[in-house]
């Protein structure tokens, strides 16, 4: 996941389920990469909700086990 370092915390629940890149630039769009590669969700400034939602969707609750 390309995510802006205000809310690269928001996927800390996810860490073991997906990687997180800050870009070194002060850009803020957040960009979340299926392993095939395709784009699974973009954000052009979303805020840690918005990134908790995404996250939730695509790869489930942050309680589920075996993910």
């Amino acid at each position: 996941m390309l995510v802006g370092r205000d809310v690269a915390a928001a996927a800390a629940p996810w860490a073991g389920r997906v990687v997180t890149v800050s870009p070194a630039t002060s850009l803020r769009p957040t960009l979340l990469v299926r392993p095939d590669g395709y784009a699974a969700w973009a954000a052009e400034d979303p805020g840690p909700d918005e990134v908790c939602q995404a996250l939730t969707q695509w790869l489930g609750s942050v309680d589920r086990q075996g993910a």
